[in-house]
């Protein structure tokens, strides 16, 4: 008699994918990420990794939705530090399943963010995407971190 071998196959994971804020053919994200330091990027590029496999965003480590104006767009933010300093990424969701749109990267400290209007331009860039007035870009997450 033949060995058989009974293989079960389950359903790949859903895993979420990060788009980059576009505006006039200028990649935002890719932009601000061009000028970080390879600690900050390799942290950055460790968040998101790391981040995608995790089904509900509201799990997702250092995730929170921010308030005032920023509420009403729907804007959150994800956190990671390097170089003693703490980093933002601002995003929306609602592009699609499991997508979310990165729209703004910054660092903060205490109540100041960097740049400073980061939150107001955050605003401004979730009502764009909304709007139909900017785009995404898929980001290339690095598998090899």
């Amino acid at each position: 008699m033949t060995n058989h071998i009974k293989v079960i196959n389950f359903p790949e994971p859903e895993i979420w994918s990060f788009r980059d804020y576009t505006e006039g053919g200028v990649n935002r994200i890719q932009e601000w990420y061009s000028g970080l330091s390879q600690e900050a990027k390799d942290g950055f590029d460790a968040l998101l990794k790391n981040t995608r496999k995790i089904a509900n965003h509201i799990q997702w480590g250092g995730f929170k939705f921010l308030k005032g104006e920023a509420k009403d767009e729907r804007v959150w933010q994800l956190d990671f530090v390097a170089e003693k300093k703490q980093y933002r990424v601002m995003g929306v969701f609602g592009i699609g399943k499991k997508q979310a749109a990165l729209i703004l990267g910054c660092y903060h400290k205490g109540p100041i963010y960097t740049p400073k209007d980061a939150i107001n331009t955050a605003c401004k860039r979730a009502k764009a995407l909304r709007e139909g007035r900017a785009g995404t870009y898929e980001r290339q997450i690095p598998e090899d971190i």
